[in-house]
Protein backbone atom coordinates (compact mmCIF):
# COMPACT_ATOMS: atom_id res chain seq x y z
CA UNK A 1 0.00 0.00 0.00
CA UNK A 2 0.84 3.35 -0.70
CA UNK A 3 0.49 6.29 1.49
CA UNK A 4 1.88 9.84 1.39
CA UNK A 5 2.13 13.04 2.62
CA UNK A 6 3.17 16.01 0.85
CA UNK A 7 6.28 17.86 2.37
CA UNK A 8 4.18 21.02 3.54
CA UNK A 9 1.96 20.00 6.03
CA UNK A 10 3.20 18.29 9.02
CA UNK A 11 3.11 14.28 9.63
CA UNK A 12 -0.60 13.14 10.50
CA UNK A 13 -0.37 11.16 13.62
CA UNK A 14 -0.19 7.55 13.27
CA UNK A 15 -3.64 6.82 14.34
CA UNK A 16 -4.64 8.52 11.26
CA UNK A 17 -2.85 6.11 9.08
CA UNK A 18 -4.46 3.09 7.19
CA UNK A 19 -2.32 -0.25 6.60
CA UNK A 20 -3.92 -2.73 3.99
CA UNK A 21 -2.36 -6.17 3.94
CA UNK A 22 -3.42 -6.79 0.14
CA UNK A 23 17.62 -15.83 -10.26
CA UNK A 24 19.85 -16.25 -7.82
CA UNK A 25 18.98 -17.15 -4.48
CA UNK A 26 20.37 -16.16 -1.08
CA UNK A 27 19.75 -18.25 1.84
CA UNK A 28 16.79 -17.50 4.09
CA UNK A 29 18.14 -19.38 6.60
CA UNK A 30 18.02 -16.85 9.97
CA UNK A 31 20.95 -15.50 10.94
CA UNK A 32 21.72 -13.00 13.91
CA UNK A 33 19.62 -10.24 11.62
CA UNK A 34 17.17 -12.62 9.86
CA UNK A 35 14.86 -9.83 8.82
CA UNK A 36 18.13 -7.98 7.46
CA UNK A 37 18.98 -10.66 5.75
CA UNK A 38 15.16 -10.50 4.05
CA UNK A 39 15.64 -6.90 3.04
CA UNK A 40 18.52 -7.90 1.40
CA UNK A 41 17.31 -10.65 -0.39
CA UNK A 42 14.46 -8.36 -1.64
CA UNK A 43 17.10 -5.79 -3.07
CA UNK A 44 19.06 -8.47 -4.94
CA UNK A 45 16.29 -9.98 -6.34
CA UNK A 46 14.64 -6.28 -7.73
CA UNK A 47 18.56 -7.03 -9.59
CA UNK A 48 18.19 -9.91 -10.82
CA UNK A 49 14.32 -10.07 -11.63
CA UNK A 50 14.58 -6.47 -12.97
CA UNK A 51 14.73 -7.55 -17.37
CA UNK A 52 12.01 -9.86 -16.86
CA UNK A 53 9.32 -7.88 -14.55
CA UNK A 54 10.11 -4.32 -14.81
CA UNK A 55 12.46 -2.12 -16.35
CA UNK A 56 14.64 -0.02 -13.72
CA UNK A 57 13.24 -2.13 -10.83
CA UNK A 58 16.06 -2.13 -9.15
CA UNK A 59 16.89 1.80 -9.41
CA UNK A 60 16.26 4.33 -7.38
CA UNK A 61 15.54 4.88 -3.56
CA UNK A 62 14.89 1.54 -1.57
CA UNK A 63 14.93 3.14 1.76
CA UNK A 64 13.35 0.80 5.03
CA UNK A 65 11.79 1.28 8.22
CA UNK A 66 12.15 -2.12 9.89
CA UNK A 67 9.64 -2.18 12.88
CA UNK A 68 10.46 -4.98 15.25
CA UNK A 69 8.89 -5.09 18.69
CA UNK A 70 10.34 -1.59 20.35
CA UNK A 71 12.67 -0.52 18.04
CA UNK A 72 12.17 0.89 14.63
CA UNK A 73 15.67 0.06 11.86
CA UNK A 74 16.45 2.43 9.46
CA UNK A 75 17.77 0.60 6.25
CA UNK A 76 19.97 1.58 3.07
CA UNK A 77 19.93 5.72 4.09
CA UNK A 78 21.99 8.03 2.01
CA UNK A 79 23.98 10.34 4.09
CA UNK A 80 22.17 11.19 7.46
CA UNK A 81 19.59 9.31 8.65
CA UNK A 82 16.38 11.57 10.20
CA UNK A 83 16.47 13.74 13.37
CA UNK A 84 15.64 10.99 15.69
CA UNK A 85 18.32 7.84 15.02
CA UNK A 86 21.38 7.08 15.95
CA UNK A 87 23.35 5.34 13.62
CA UNK A 88 24.75 2.56 14.99
CA UNK A 89 26.32 -0.14 12.41
CA UNK A 90 27.11 -0.92 8.83
CA UNK A 91 25.90 -4.38 7.65
CA UNK A 92 27.59 -6.38 5.24
CA UNK A 93 25.55 -8.65 4.42
CA UNK A 94 22.65 -5.92 3.49
CA UNK A 95 25.94 -3.53 1.89
CA UNK A 96 23.90 -0.54 4.22
CA UNK A 97 24.08 1.58 6.93
CA UNK A 98 21.67 0.92 9.83
CA UNK A 99 20.04 3.34 12.54
CA UNK A 100 17.79 3.09 15.09
CA UNK A 101 15.92 4.64 17.03
CA UNK A 102 12.90 3.90 19.18
CA UNK A 103 9.48 2.48 18.03
CA UNK A 104 7.01 5.20 16.75
CA UNK A 105 4.90 2.94 13.43
CA UNK A 106 2.40 -0.20 14.45
CA UNK A 107 4.65 -2.97 13.85
CA UNK A 108 1.55 -4.57 11.51
CA UNK A 109 2.54 -1.59 8.50
CA UNK A 110 2.89 -2.68 5.33
CA UNK A 111 3.62 1.02 3.39
CA UNK A 112 5.08 3.67 1.74
CA UNK A 113 5.95 7.44 2.38
CA UNK A 114 7.52 9.90 3.33
CA UNK A 115 9.46 9.77 6.45
CA UNK A 116 9.82 13.36 8.48
CA UNK A 117 12.69 14.43 6.03
CA UNK A 118 10.59 14.11 2.89
CA UNK A 119 12.26 11.38 1.91
CA UNK A 120 9.71 7.83 0.67
CA UNK A 121 10.42 5.11 2.65
CA UNK A 122 8.70 1.71 3.03
CA UNK A 123 7.96 1.15 6.70
CA UNK A 124 6.79 -2.57 7.22
CA UNK A 125 6.51 -5.10 10.42
CA UNK A 126 8.04 -8.08 10.61
CA UNK A 127 7.08 -11.13 8.98
CA UNK A 128 5.88 -12.82 12.04
CA UNK A 129 3.97 -9.26 12.65
CA UNK A 130 2.72 -8.75 9.37
CA UNK A 131 1.68 -12.45 9.52
CA UNK A 132 3.36 -13.23 6.03
CA UNK A 133 6.11 -15.96 5.39
CA UNK A 134 9.27 -15.15 4.32
CA UNK A 135 8.68 -15.97 0.83
CA UNK A 136 5.22 -13.57 0.90
CA UNK A 137 7.27 -10.61 2.52
CA UNK A 138 10.01 -10.30 0.14
CA UNK A 139 7.84 -9.93 -2.68
CA UNK A 140 5.66 -7.40 -0.42
CA UNK A 141 8.85 -5.41 -0.37
CA UNK A 142 9.40 -4.99 -3.86
CA UNK A 143 5.19 -4.54 -4.17
CA UNK A 144 6.33 -1.22 -1.96
CA UNK A 145 9.37 -0.80 -3.51
CA UNK A 146 7.64 0.04 -7.01
CA UNK A 147 5.54 2.60 -5.10
CA UNK A 148 8.85 4.41 -4.36
CA UNK A 149 9.68 4.29 -8.19
CA UNK A 150 6.09 5.62 -8.79
CA UNK A 151 6.86 8.82 -6.07
CA UNK A 152 9.84 9.11 -8.34
CA UNK A 153 7.59 9.81 -11.43
CA UNK A 154 8.09 13.52 -12.85
CA UNK A 155 5.51 15.68 -11.32
CA UNK A 156 3.85 12.91 -9.18
CA UNK A 157 2.56 14.85 -6.63
CA UNK A 158 1.25 17.71 -8.68
CA UNK A 159 -0.04 15.47 -11.17
CA UNK A 160 -2.10 13.57 -8.22
CA UNK A 161 -3.52 17.16 -7.26
CA UNK A 162 -4.10 17.70 -10.90
CA UNK A 163 -7.16 14.73 -10.72
CA UNK A 164 -9.18 17.22 -8.83
CA UNK A 165 -9.69 14.23 -6.05
CA UNK A 166 -8.50 15.37 -2.92
CA UNK A 167 -10.92 17.77 -1.81
CA UNK A 168 -8.35 19.90 -0.18
CA UNK A 169 -6.75 17.44 1.26
CA UNK A 170 -3.14 17.96 1.23
CA UNK A 171 -1.99 14.59 3.25
CA UNK A 172 -2.41 12.05 0.97
CA UNK A 173 -5.11 10.31 3.11
CA UNK A 174 -7.97 11.09 -0.09
CA UNK A 175 -6.16 8.00 -1.71
CA UNK A 176 -7.62 5.64 1.09
CA UNK A 177 -10.56 7.67 1.82
CA UNK A 178 -11.90 8.82 -1.27
CA UNK A 179 -15.91 8.33 -1.10
CA UNK A 180 -16.20 5.90 -4.53
CA UNK A 181 -19.52 4.58 -4.73
CA UNK A 182 -19.04 1.06 -3.64
CA UNK A 183 -22.02 -0.04 -2.43
CA UNK A 184 -24.12 1.16 -5.49
CA UNK A 185 -25.81 -1.74 -6.85
CA UNK A 186 -25.33 -0.70 -9.97
CA UNK A 187 -21.26 -0.19 -9.67
CA UNK A 188 -20.60 -3.18 -8.08
CA UNK A 189 -22.64 -5.36 -10.65
CA UNK A 190 -20.59 -3.61 -13.74
CA UNK A 191 -17.83 -4.34 -11.60
CA UNK A 192 -17.70 -7.78 -11.57
CA UNK A 193 -18.89 -8.12 -14.85
CA UNK A 194 -15.26 -5.68 -15.74
CA UNK A 195 -12.91 -8.12 -13.79
CA UNK A 196 -15.12 -10.97 -15.65
CA UNK A 197 -14.45 -9.77 -18.63
CA UNK A 198 -10.73 -8.97 -18.19
CA UNK A 199 -10.37 -12.67 -16.83
CA UNK A 200 -11.76 -14.03 -20.37
CA UNK A 201 -9.49 -11.77 -21.88
CA UNK A 202 -6.18 -12.96 -20.37
CA UNK A 203 -7.02 -16.35 -20.91
CA UNK A 204 -8.09 -15.86 -24.68
CA UNK A 205 -6.16 -17.81 -27.52
CA UNK A 206 -4.12 -15.31 -29.46
CA UNK A 207 -6.75 -15.78 -32.39
CA UNK A 208 -9.85 -14.89 -30.20
CA UNK A 209 -7.66 -11.87 -28.31
CA UNK A 210 -9.09 -9.09 -30.19
CA UNK A 211 -12.30 -10.54 -29.56
CA UNK A 212 -12.42 -10.38 -26.27
CA UNK A 213 -10.29 -7.31 -25.95
CA UNK A 214 -13.35 -5.83 -27.75
CA UNK A 215 -15.28 -6.88 -24.73
CA UNK A 216 -13.58 -5.82 -21.91
CA UNK A 217 -13.35 -2.41 -23.87
CA UNK A 218 -17.19 -2.83 -23.87
CA UNK A 219 -17.41 -3.92 -19.94
CA UNK A 220 -14.98 -0.59 -19.01
CA UNK A 221 -17.53 1.32 -20.65
CA UNK A 222 -20.46 -0.06 -18.83
CA UNK A 223 -18.66 0.23 -15.52
CA UNK A 224 -17.70 4.18 -16.51
CA UNK A 225 -21.18 4.55 -17.00
CA UNK A 226 -22.63 4.27 -13.45
CA UNK A 227 -20.16 6.40 -12.16
CA UNK A 228 -18.72 9.71 -12.56
CA UNK A 229 -16.03 11.58 -13.89
CA UNK A 230 -14.13 11.87 -10.63
CA UNK A 231 -15.22 8.73 -9.41
CA UNK A 232 -14.00 7.42 -12.71
CA UNK A 233 -10.37 8.95 -12.55
CA UNK A 234 -10.16 7.61 -9.29
CA UNK A 235 -10.62 4.59 -10.45
CA UNK A 236 -8.29 4.53 -13.16
CA UNK A 237 -5.30 5.97 -10.50
CA UNK A 238 -5.86 3.48 -8.61
CA UNK A 239 -5.42 0.80 -10.80
CA UNK A 240 -2.58 2.37 -11.81
CA UNK A 241 -0.91 3.34 -9.08
CA UNK A 242 -1.72 0.04 -6.57
CA UNK A 243 -2.45 -2.50 -9.55
CA UNK A 244 0.88 -2.22 -10.88
CA UNK A 245 2.58 -2.70 -8.07
CA UNK A 246 0.37 -5.56 -7.37
CA UNK A 247 1.34 -6.55 -10.53
CA UNK A 248 4.93 -6.41 -10.54
CA UNK A 249 4.65 -8.71 -6.71
CA UNK A 250 3.05 -11.33 -8.57
CA UNK A 251 5.43 -11.82 -11.18
CA UNK A 252 8.49 -11.12 -9.11
CA UNK A 253 6.91 -13.59 -7.03
CA UNK A 254 6.48 -16.21 -10.32
CA UNK A 255 9.80 -15.37 -11.20
CA UNK A 256 11.82 -16.30 -8.11
CA UNK A 257 12.81 -19.47 -8.22
CA UNK A 258 13.20 -20.21 -4.42
CA UNK A 259 9.58 -19.17 -4.17
CA UNK A 260 6.63 -21.15 -3.90
CA UNK A 261 5.14 -19.75 -6.48
CA UNK A 262 4.46 -20.27 -10.30
CA UNK A 263 4.16 -18.14 -13.27
CA UNK A 264 0.63 -20.23 -13.98
CA UNK A 265 -0.03 -20.19 -9.91
CA UNK A 266 0.05 -16.94 -10.20
CA UNK A 267 -1.86 -16.51 -13.36
CA UNK A 268 -4.78 -18.97 -11.75
CA UNK A 269 -4.91 -16.41 -8.47
CA UNK A 270 -5.44 -13.65 -11.34
CA UNK A 271 -8.00 -15.18 -12.58
CA UNK A 272 -9.68 -15.91 -9.48
CA UNK A 273 -9.83 -12.92 -8.17
CA UNK A 274 -11.29 -11.18 -11.15
CA UNK A 275 -13.90 -13.44 -11.72
CA UNK A 276 -14.70 -12.73 -8.03
CA UNK A 277 -14.67 -8.84 -7.96
CA UNK A 278 -17.08 -7.46 -5.51
CA UNK A 279 -16.06 -4.12 -4.58
CA UNK A 280 -19.26 -3.94 -1.54
CA UNK A 281 -17.01 -6.06 0.06
CA UNK A 282 -13.59 -5.42 -0.94
CA UNK A 283 -13.71 -1.65 -1.21
CA UNK A 284 -10.82 0.05 -2.82
CA UNK A 285 -8.87 -3.00 -2.66
CA UNK A 286 -10.53 -4.92 -5.25
CA UNK A 287 -9.06 -1.97 -7.79
CA UNK A 288 -5.80 -3.59 -6.82
CA UNK A 289 -6.67 -6.92 -8.41
CA UNK A 290 -8.85 -5.10 -11.78
CA UNK A 291 -5.20 -2.63 -12.02
CA UNK A 292 -3.52 -6.24 -11.60
CA UNK A 293 -5.62 -7.82 -14.40
CA UNK A 294 -5.32 -4.59 -16.79
CA UNK A 295 -1.41 -4.49 -16.66
CA UNK A 296 -1.45 -8.09 -17.35
CA UNK A 297 -3.39 -7.51 -20.53
CA UNK A 298 -1.58 -4.72 -21.93
CA UNK A 299 1.54 -7.39 -21.50
CA UNK A 300 -0.77 -9.50 -24.19
CA UNK A 301 -1.74 -6.08 -26.58
CA UNK A 302 1.53 -3.51 -25.65
CA UNK A 303 4.25 -5.42 -24.41
CA UNK A 304 6.60 -2.47 -24.17
CA UNK A 305 4.25 -0.66 -22.08
CA UNK A 306 5.95 -0.52 -18.90
CA UNK A 307 8.74 1.76 -20.59
CA UNK A 308 6.29 4.50 -20.54
CA UNK A 309 4.51 3.99 -17.88
CA UNK A 310 5.28 7.38 -15.87
CA UNK A 311 4.78 9.22 -19.33
CA UNK A 312 1.09 10.49 -19.75
CA UNK A 313 -2.12 10.32 -18.02
CA UNK A 314 -1.82 8.40 -14.58
CA UNK A 315 -4.63 5.42 -16.13
CA UNK A 316 -3.71 2.29 -17.47
CA UNK A 317 -6.81 2.25 -19.35
CA UNK A 318 -5.10 5.28 -21.56
CA UNK A 319 -2.57 2.53 -23.12
CA UNK A 320 -5.59 0.84 -24.30
CA UNK A 321 -6.83 3.63 -26.02
CA UNK A 322 -3.25 4.06 -27.81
Amino acid sequence: MYVMRYRSVDWLPVSCLLALASCAHQDLTPTHHPNRALVAEARSLATSLEAGVWPGLATGNFRVLLVDGDTEELLCFANEPPSGFLRNSYDEKLGCSVATRSRVFDPTFLATFPLDDGISTIVIGTPEATGKSNEEWVVTVLHEHFHQLQFACPNYFQRTLDLGLSNGDQTGMWMLNYPFPYQDEDTADAARELGVSLAEALQADDRDLAESLAKFLTARRSFAATIGAADLRYFDFQAWQEGTARYVERKAAAAWTAHSATRSSENDRLISALNAVDIRQDGRVAFYELGAGEAALLDRVNPAWADGYCEGDLSLHSRFER
